[in-house]
C-alpha cells in the first residue's frame, strides 16, 4: 500500500469514527446541516404512537398538533372529551440535546403537560421520541 493510500484510509477511518461518535440519536440522522432547534421548529402531527404497554394509540392522538418555534415557545392542540383545547408553554432540548422536554398548560392552569422524552431521530421531516419515564411509550411525529 502506498503512503498516500495509507493516509487516505486512516483519514476515512477517523472520519467514520468521528461522525459515529457525534450522533446523539439512535435512529439518526448521522449528519445534518440544520441546527437541532431549527429541526425541532415545525408544526408536528402524530404518525405513530404507543403507550407504556406497547399498544398502538395512534388513533387516540390523531387530532393532536405540536407547534414548536425555534425560540422555544410551544403550542399544543388536542381534544379532551371531544372538546378542542390549546395549551401554551415552552420546549427545550436537554441532556446535551439528546432529550426533549415540553411544558405547556391552558390559561387557567387546570390542564398541564410537562413531559420529557429521549430523542430517537431528529430530522426536518421526522421527530421520533421515547418517553423518558417509560421506554415502551413512543411518539413518532411528522410535519403537519
Amino acid at each position: 500500500m502506498t503512503k498516500r493510500n495509507l493516509v487516505m484510509s486512516m483519514c476515512a477511518c477517523l472520519m467514520v469514527a468521528f461522525l459515529g461518535a457525534c450522533n446523539p440519536y439512535p435512529d439518526g440522522p448521522l449528519v445534518s446541516l440544520s441546527s437541532k432547534a431549527k429541526r425541532v421548529a415545525n408544526t408536528w402531527k402524530v404518525e405513530k404512537a404507543t403507550d407504556d404497554d406497547g399498544d398502538d394509540v395512534t388513533a387516540d392522538l390523531a387530532d393532536d398538533r405540536y407547534t414548536l418555534s425555534e425560540d422555544g415557545t410551544a403550542l399544543y392542540r388536542t381534544k379532551i372529551l371531544g372538546v378542542s383545547v390549546e395549551l401554551d408553554g415552552t420546549w427545550e432540548l436537554t441532556n446535551d440535546d439528546a432529550s426533549f422536554r415540553i411544558n405547556v398548560s391552558d390559561g387557567s392552569g387546570l390542564i398541564t403537560l410537562d413531559q420529557s422524552f429521549n430523542i430517537r431521530r431528529l430530522a426536518e421531516d421526522q421527530f421520533w421520541l421515547t418517553s423518558a419515564d417509560d421506554d415502551d411509550a413512543t411518539l413518532d411525529l411528522i410535519p403537519f
